[in-house]
């Protein structure tokens, strides 16, 4: 997954994405995956189907979380199955 764009605000984090949906095997209910932690320690996790279009768009809920405090946030796609999974990408919050 390619993330063009990041926006954070005080709702949380939106990832504009590409959604690599013409890769071979990739199918419209593949599983897109955020996973984020804060230098605090808290989790934060969302999911939702990679879908037919070429590009997403991916909110992470994150009340009031600066970005001054994250520590990482990761994208990655497993397969609808469960059975297989993209490399997780490092995601640069702007």
């Amino acid at each position: 997954m390619k993330v063009n764009l990041t926006t954070l605000n005080e709702t949380g984090l939106i990832l504009s994405c590409d959604s690599n949906i013409e890769f071979p095997y990739a199918t419209a209910e593949d599983v897109v995956t955020v996973l984020a932690k804060t230098l605090a320690g808290a989790l934060y996790v969302t999911r939702q189907a990679r879908g037919s279009e070429t590009a997403c768009s991916i909110q992470l809920a994150m009340p009031n979380v600066g970005k001054e405090n994250i520590e990482f946030v990761y994208i990655f796609a497993t397969s609808a199955d469960g059975k297989k999974a993209s490399n997780s990408v490092f995601v640069e919050v702007n």
